[in-house]
């Protein structure tokens, strides 16, 4: 089967960790990118995320000094002239009852669904994205103002890349590794070749 433009798009995204930093994300982009994210599915159609995009450089400065630091630095981020930090607002019913009833955090699954449509819809705009899952949660809600019903989940750096060469190749465990038939470990009978 040949692949698709959605498949194609996914091949081709990967993290970035150099940005443009001159070269602002445009507001339409921004806006386009948090559509995308509000469209996801989410468990009772509950919606728990929340976005906040932090464009302004002294409090991206900020965040990744006080928010960003310690053993996992990410200081490319302070190059990203686009911060979304991804919230679920944990004040929605089932983003707490479906964890203590189940013992499954919906509001991660909704929130990680949501996130990945805004980064899948920002390389179709030509922005690399970066998850960053390393953060002082205190200090990124102290820096802004979120409220402690929030919780943080993820920041994403967005920007032009600043390098526009051909995307590495991804070293993927090959799909018979991960996918099976009917029962853990059997083999799937119609895997594709692995690429």
């Amino acid at each position: 089967m040949r692949d698709s433009a959605l498949l194609a798009l996914i091949r081709r995204r990967s993290s970035c960790r150099r940005y443009d930093s001159a070269r602002a994300v445009p507001e339409e982009f921004v806006l386009s990118m948090a559509e995308a994210a509000r469209l996801a599915p989410s468990a009772c159609n509950s919606q728990p995320w929340r976005l906040v995009a932090v464009r302004e450089p002294g409090t991206r400065e900020r965040i990744c000094r006080e928010g960003l630091g310690g053993i996992v630095a990410n200081r490319f981020a302070s190059d990203a002239p686009l911060l979304f930090v991804l919230c679920a607002d944990m004040s929605i019913h089932h983003a707490r009852v479906g964890e203590a009833v189940k013992g499954i955090s919906y509001h991660q699954l909704d929130c990680g669904i949501a996130g990945e449509h805004l980064v899948l819809r920002a390389e179709e705009l030509g922005l690399g994205t970066c998850w960053i899952g390393w953060f002082r949660q205190g200090s990124i809600r102290r820096i802004l103002g979120i409220p402690s019903r929030v919780k943080i989940l993820a920041l994403i750096g967005v920007g032009f890349p600043l390098d526009k060469s051909e995307p590495r190749e991804k070293k993927r465990h090959p799909l018979s590794a991960m996918l099976f038939a009917d029962a853990w470990g059997r083999e799937f009978p119609a895997s594709p070749p692995e690429a």
